[in-house]
């Protein structure tokens, strides 16, 4: 096996002709998945009104109701740049941003896979299984920049655990401070970092001289996560930032109802690839015959727990397992001696690449060639307009997606039942909507309570079909399309 500190000879794949698939990719033929979700409406609303106002929001703006809690806007900083973006170049800019951050950070893995000691063509088809398994949550979302962060924690925490001077873990509270404004994913690194130093600790005793280099390692960890958690409170909200991640962790009843919470259902054409991809991780772990740190096998246990428990969290698995696959593949594989240093001397195309790549997208852009539609579907954009014509003052009750883009679409004016910001809802709004959608007992009283005199669902959901053939003397039908039925009060 190649030595993990050496690169093995290049050949014509390279971290900018990755960049280059994935941002072409995504930019033009995948853009429709990047603004899937309509929560991506309510970052861009929110970025917008920090902007404008120097502040943070202190309530829910969006619903014709008061709400239980505060808005916590944990991921101001992220939201702030996504209202740039959309400022100066509608979504469009969301697209093409996120588009190439997805393109650095696989560049960055493939990058990773190399100086693993796997061939480059091995390593892009393997960045190529990691892009395929994580379609499914390959959104212009801010849980991205958590995948960054994770990818360096680990990097400079396994730099440290090969010997690296304590001084490269000034890193990590460094960007802690900046991980904490961008995702709620920080709390992951703080668990990284705690299987880092717990790991030395529990082995301190194993012989005089690992324990000595054990308990070393575990003082200058235990220091870096008191100075992590000091960073952690860098943010609008300081130490209180603590207990909204507890009370997300720990408040079930929309974690468990939540559909980008649920497990894996690998019967989904996409979340079959992350089955390809856990097999074949499984495969190379177990036939490589490499024996791992326990660092690094207590990382891949908690995350591939994670990505089993939460669809959500899959891509850290991938994250964290990749990099250590990679090293195992590369037993697997024989470099391509055909390719070396000395004859690609001359790398002057290689940055060209990402270049023309990032041209070539600007240029579709302009001619409208390609024109990302964030009122496409699955959001419901004829049905909002129809809404926003005939009732511009409604009260609305609709599902949480819907809800998300009803506010983008109408903002300032459109209030909601509920949207996306689940957490600043409170339990009793959250319930309530599940009692209305499933109708269960006390669902008519529930709209009462909200003087409900809108609703909008998706067309083919069963709380449509109820409402239009049993609940019509109540409820009529007054605009429906392939996507949205609206109904109005009696």
């Amino acid at each position: 096996m190649l030595n993990s500190q050496t690169f093995p000879p290049r050949g014509c794949f390279c971290p900018h002709l990755v960049f280059a698939v994935v941002f072409l990719f995504l930019s033009l033929f995948f853009w429709h998945s990047l603004l899937f979700d309509a929560d991506i409406g309510i970052h861009v609303r929110a970025g917008n009104w920090i902007l404008d106002h120097h502040e943070m929001p202190k309530i829910e703006m969006s619903t014709f109701s008061p709400t239980e809690s505060e808005w916590t806007v944990h991921i101001w900083f992220s939201e702030v740049l996504m209202g740039v973006a959309y400022r100066f170049f509608g979504m469009p800019g969301i697209t093409f941003l996120f588009a190439g951050l997805y393109g650095v950070f696989y560049a960055l893995l493939f990058w990773l896979f190399r100086k693993k000691g796997l061939c480059d063509w091995a390593s892009f088809l393997l960045v190529l299984l990691c892009v395929s398994a994580s379609l499914y949550n390959l959104g212009a979302r801010p849980y991205l920049f958590s995948w960054f962060f994770i990818l360096l924690w680990i990097h400079i925490l396994e730099n440290h655990r090969t010997g690296a001077s304590w001084k490269v873990l000034i890193l990590l509270p460094a960007s802690m401070m900046l991980w904490v404004n961008m995702h709620g994913g920080w709390f992951s690194g703080v668990l990284i970092l705690g299987i880092y130093g717990l790991v030395p600790l529990l082995l301190s005793g194993k012989g005089e001289a690992d324990a000595d280099i054990c308990q070393r390692r575990f003082k200058e960890l235990f220091f870096c996560g008191i100075f992590c958690m000091l960073a952690a409170c860098a943010n609008p909200y300081g130490y209180k930032i603590f207990i909204f991640v507890f009370k997300v962790l720990t408040e079930s009843y929309w974690v468990n109802n939540i559909t980008e919470y649920a497990s894996p259902d690998f019967h989904n054409p996409y979340q079959k690839l992350s089955l390809i991809y856990l097999a074949f991780v499984f495969f190379v772990f177990l036939s490589c015959g490499k024996k791992f740190a326990w660092e690094i096998v207590g990382l891949l246990v908690l995350h591939l727990y994670m990505g089993l428990y939460s669809l959500r969290a899959f891509p850290l698995f991938i994250i964290v397992s990749a990099p250590f696959a990679a090293e195992c593949f590369s037993g697997f594989v024989l470099a391509d001696t055909k390719f070396s240093s000395e004859k690609d001397s001359i790398l002057w195309y290689r940055p060209a690449i990402s270049i023309l790549s990032v041209l070539i997208v600007l240029g579709v852009y302009k001619t409208s060639l390609v024109t990302p539609d964030f009122n496409k579907t699955p959001h419901p954009g004829f049905a909002a307009e129809f809404l926003f014509e005939k009732r511009p003052n409604a009260r609305l009750f609709s599902s949480i997606q819907y809800g998300s883009y009803i506010v983008y679409r109408g903002w300032p004016d459109a209030k909601v039942f509920i949207d996306g910001r689940v957490d600043a809802y409170g339990e009793k709004r959250f319930n309530d909507l599940i009692r209305v959608e499933r109708m269960r007992p006390g669902w008519k009283e529930a709209l009462d309570e909200y003087d409900i005199d809108s609703i909008m669902y998706p067309t083919n959901s069963v709380f449509a079909w109820r409402l239009k053939n049993e609940h019509n003397d109540t409820w009529t039908e007054v605009f429906s399309d392939n996507t949205a039925t609206v109904f109005f009060r009696r």
